[in-house]
């Protein structure tokens, strides 16, 4: 679960980094969507398992 924690930090940040080193415009644009649907997903696994393991 750790990784699920850090990874709707870390992976805005990543696809910063990478959307910036790629100098085709097009490119750039995918990079940056493709960036948002994985924060997206791992936003929605963490979410998942917290419910799932919810005491409540």
């Amino acid at each position: 679960m750790s990784w699920l924690l850090a990874a709707p930090l870390i992976l805005p940040f990543v696809t910063a980094v990478i959307a910036f080193f790629v100098k085709d415009g097009t490119a750039g644009r995918w990079c940056s969507v493709l960036g948002s649907l994985l924060t997206l997903f791992a936003t929605i696994a963490l979410m998942m398992t917290v419910r799932r393991s919810a005491t409540c």
